[in-house]
C-alpha cells in the first residue's frame, strides 16, 4: 500500500504534538501526563501507560496511565523485567512487542486481561542514552496490524518521550543534590560549632565513651575512657594507643572478635556485659560495658560507641555483703550443731525424766520436729556459704577420678529419702571412662535436681536420670512430669533467691538458691546447666561436663 503526502503530513503531525506536550513541561508528573493525553488521541488507543524502568533491579514501576481501573493498576504498579508481560517483554527484548488481536492469544496476559474492549496492545521500551527510562504501553478497541510505518511512528513517538523523561529526571536529580548540598552544608556548619560543646558534654562524663570508626578503624575517646584504658599518643607515627587490657571478669583477656566494638560492627549486635579493665600497674576496674552499631545516613556501617561504666563501688559494697553473709552463716553453724547433737540424744534417749507415759509420743514427736527444723535451717546456711562463695568466685573444688554413671546410681539409691513416692529409673547410653570432678559437689547437683524433680511432679510419676556422652561432654538429665515451668519463669530460673510462681503459691520449701548454686558447681565444673520445660508434660534440668579436661579449682 502506497503512503499518501496526507499520511505524512498526519505522521508529522502526530509527532510534533507529542513533541510540544513533552516539551512545554519540565517536571515529571506533568510531562507524562500531557504527553499520555496526545498519545491516546494519536494513536487512536483506549486505554495507555506508562512505567519508569530501574535496570539495576531489573523492574518496572507504574506511575501514569489512561482508562485502566483501580483494582489492575494495583496489581501491575511492580513488575520484573522476567515477567511474561508485553510491557517485561519490552523491556527485556529493547523491542517494541505488539499483539494483533488479544483473542488469538494461547494464554492471558494479566497485565492485558482485565481491560475490557482492548483487541490489539502494544508495549515499546523508553530508551536514553543506551537506557531503558521506561516502558510505553497501549491498547486499541479493533485488531490492528503493526506495519512497518506504524512501528515507525510509535518508536519515533518513544524516542521523544524517553528523551523529555531522562531530561525532567536529571533535573529532578540537580535539584535533589543541590538541595543535599545545601542541607548537608548547613549540617556541617551547625556540627563546626556544635563540635567543642559537645566534646565539653562527653569528657565531662564520668563513664567512658568510646567510638570506632568502621572503615578506619580509628577509636575517639572522651576523657574518662582515655583515663581508663590509659589511652597514650605515640610520637613517632601520632596514632593513639591503649596500655589497659579488656578481659572477662575471671580475668583472662578477651580475644579480637569478644571485644564489644567488633562485635557491634562486624556482627551488627548489641551487647551488655561485665567486664574488667586490667591496667598495665596491675590495677583492675570492673565495669559494665555497653556496645551498639552506628549507621550512617544510607544505612551503612559507620562504627560502634561503647560505653564502660566503672562498677568498682558496686563490686566492692557486693564483696562486704557477701563476707557479712558468710561469717554470719559461719558463726550459725556452732549453735546449730549443739542444737542437732541435743535433739538427737534426747530422741535417743526414749522417754525423759519426769516425762509421763502419755506426754512421752508427743515430747519425741517434738524433739524430732526440732531435729528436723535444725536440719533443714543448716541445709540453707550452707546453702548461703556455698552462694557467697559462687558469688565472690572462691568456690574450691576437690577434683578427683569419678565413675560418672557409678556415682548417679549411689545418688539415686541415697536420695531415696528425697525421692520418696516417685520410681526413679536411670539409663545409661555408651561407654564412659572415669572424668576429673568433685564427687561431692556433684552430688550435691544431683541431689538438689532429684528434690526439684520430687518436689514438682505429679504424684506418683517416674523420675527419669538418663546419662550419656556428646562428643567431648557427658551429659547428664533429670526428667519429671508435671505441670512445668511456665516461658516467663525459665529464663530466670538460675538467679539467686528466684522462686517461680508456682513455688510461691503451693508454699514450697526452700528460699531459692538451690538452682543458682547447682549452676555454679556446674559451672565451675567447666560444663553448662539448663532447663527445657513442655507445660502440663515434662521438664527436664540437664547438665554437661567436660570428660577430657579436669574441672577448675577455685
Amino acid at each position: 500500500m502506497r503512503r499518501t503526502r496526507s499520511d505524512d503530513d498526519a505522521v508529522g503531525k502526530t509527532i510534533a504534538e507529542v513533541a510540544r506536550a513533552v516539551a512545554e513541561h519540565l517536571d515529571l508528573d506533568p510531562l507524562l501526563n500531557a504527553a499520555l493525553d496526545q498519545i491516546t488521541v494519536a494513536l487512536r488507543a483506549n486505554t495507555a501507560w506508562i512505567y519508569l524502568g530501574d535496570e539495576a533491579r531489573r523492574s518496572l514501576r507504574l506511575v501514569a496511565y489512561r482508562n485502566l481501573s483501580p483494582d489492575l493498576a494495583r496489581q501491575i504498579v511492580e513488575i520484573s523485567f522476567d515477567e511474561p508481560l508485553l510491557a517485561c517483554r519490552a523491556a527485556a527484548s529493547r523491542m517494541l512487542e505488539a499483539i494483533e488481536d488479544l483473542a488469538a492469544l494461547p494464554a492471558p496476559d494479566r497485565s492485558l486481561a482485565g481491560i475490557s474492549g482492548a483487541r490489539g496492545a502494544a508495549a515499546v521500551p523508553l530508551l536514553a542514552g543506551g537506557r531503558i527510562v521506561g516502558v510505553l504501553g497501549y491498547t486499541t478497541p479493533e485488531p490492528r496490524r503493526f506495519t512497518p510505518a506504524r512501528r515507525r511512528l510509535v518508536c519515533a513517538i518513544a524516542d521523544i518521550l524517553a528523551m523529555g523523561m531522562a531530561q525532567a529526571r536529571a533535573r529532578e536529580s540537580g535539584h535533589w543534590l543541590e538541595a543535599r548540598l545545601k542541607a548537608t552544608c548547613r549540617a556541617s556548619l551547625a556540627a563546626e560549632s556544635e563540635c567543642p560543646r559537645l566534646r565539653r558534654i562527653l569528657d565531662a562524663a564520668r563513664t567512658g565513651i568510646t567510638f570506632t570508626d568502621a572503615e578506619t578503624g580509628r577509636v575517639t575517646t572522651n576523657a574518662k575512657a582515655a583515663e581508663m584504658l590509659c589511652q597514650r599518643e605515640d610520637s613517632r607515627s601520632g596514632s593513639v594507643q591503649f596500655g589497659a587490657k579488656l578481659c572477662h571478669p575471671d580475668g583472662h583477656p578477651l580475644a579480637h572478635e569478644e571485644i564489644p566494638c567488633h562485635r557491634a560492627i562486624y556482627r551488627n549486635t548489641v551487647s551488655d556485659e561485665e567486664l574488667l579493665i586490667v591496667q598495665p600497674d596491675g590495677r583492675q576496674i570492673p565495669v559494665l560495658a555497653g556496645a551498639a552499631p552506628v549507621h550512617g545516613f544510607e544505612g551503612e556501617m559507620a562504627g560502634a560507641v561503647v560505653v564502660f561504666q566503672d562498677v568498682s563501688a558496686l563490686r566492692e559494697q557486693e564483696r562486704l555483703r557477701e563476707e557479712w553473709i558468710s561469717l554470719i552463716t559461719h558463726d550459725m553453724r556452732s549453735p546449730l550443731t549443739v542444737i542437732k547433737g541435743y535433739a538427737q540424744l534426747l530422741i535417743r534417749a526414749g522417754r525423759l525424766p519426769g516425762v509421763s507415759e502419755e506426754r512421752s509420743p508427743a515430747v519425741q514427736k517434738a524433739l524430732r520436729s526440732i531435729l528436723g527444723s535444725a536440719e533443714r535451717l543448716t541445709r540453707m546456711v550452707f546453702d548461703l556459704l556455698d552462694a557467697s562463695r559462687i558469688e565472690a568466685r572462691r568456690l574450691a573444688l576437690a577434683p578427683e577420678p569419678v565413675d560418672l554413671p557409678s556415682l548417679v546410681r549411689t545418688v539415686v539409691e541415697r536420695a531415696a529419702e528425697v525421692t520418696g513416692g516417685h520410681p526413679v529409673s536411670v539409663e545409661i547410653e555408651g561407654d564412659f571412662s572415669p572424668l576429673a570432678a568433685d564427687s561431692g559437689r556433684l552430688e550435691q547437683v544431683l541431689v538438689n535436681l532429684l528434690s526439684n524433680a520430687a518436689k514438682y511432679g505429679y504424684p506418683g510419676t517416674e523420675i527419669r536420670v538418663e546419662v550419656a556422652r556428646r562428643g567431648s561432654d557427658a551429659r547428664v538429665s533429670v526428667v519429671n512430669q508435671g505441670p512445668g515451668i511456665s516461658a516467663d519463669d525459665l529464663p530466670q530460673l538460675f538467679t539467686r533467691f528466684y522462686r517461680t510462681r508456682r513455688a510461691q503459691t503451693t508454699r514450697a520449701t526452700g528460699i531459692g538458691l538451690g538452682l543458682y548454686i547447682s549452676k555454679g558447681l556446674v559451672e565451675a565444673h567447666g560444663g553448662h546447666l539448663w532447663a527445657e520445660s513442655t507445660p502440663g508434660e515434662t521438664t527436664a534440668f540437664r547438665f554437661t561436663l567436660p570428660v577430657t579436661a579436669p574441672p577448675s579449682t577455685g
